[in-house]
């Protein structure tokens, strides 16, 4: 069995989507909580991982010792995905703000820093576009076990 281990740390999230007040009052007053999570190809969640509530606006930075903030996911196989969703936690349903997802083949051996898109909104701006969701930062690392490659 070809697994590994998958190392890593949210560091932040950066630009987040804000509606205006009209849309959803008080909305990010909660705060946002990045879940980290590997998925096999059948789409099944092998590991995950939840960052501690941040709340402060559209840019978020997570320090090392805040919880979920560095994660260690065992059993992770080359055709894995990492996905990423950030949520804001409201007092009413959570209110996913985007998502992003990496193949485990593209983490490096040693420590890189990937800054994923959260996508696009499905609102349109002012000026009749779709708005950016943001982005998340984290570092991963992928530990090769016996027979990785």
């Amino acid at each position: 069995r070809r697994m590994a281990t998958l190392q890593g740390r949210v560091l932040g999230c950066d630009g987040l989507a804000v509606p205006t007040s009209e849309c959803l009052c008080g909305f990010l007053k909660e705060g946002v909580v990045v879940v980290i999570s590997t998925k096999s190809s059948s789409g099944e969640v092998t590991n995950e991982a939840r960052t501690s509530v941040k709340t402060g606006g559209r840019s978020l930075q997570w320090e090392p010792s805040a919880l979920g903030a560095v994660f260690n996911f065992g059993n992770v196989k080359m055709g894995d995905v990492v996905e990423v969703v950030v949520i804001n936690k409201n007092k009413g349903p959570d209110v996913v703000l985007g998502s992003a997802t990496i193949p485990v083949a593209a983490v490096p051996f040693d420590q890189a820093e990937f800054t994923l898109s959260l996508g696009y909104s499905r609102r349109l701006s002012s000026l009749w576009r779709s708005a950016s969701n943001g982005s998340v930062t984290l570092k991963l690392a992928v530990q090769a076990h016996h027979n990785w490659l």
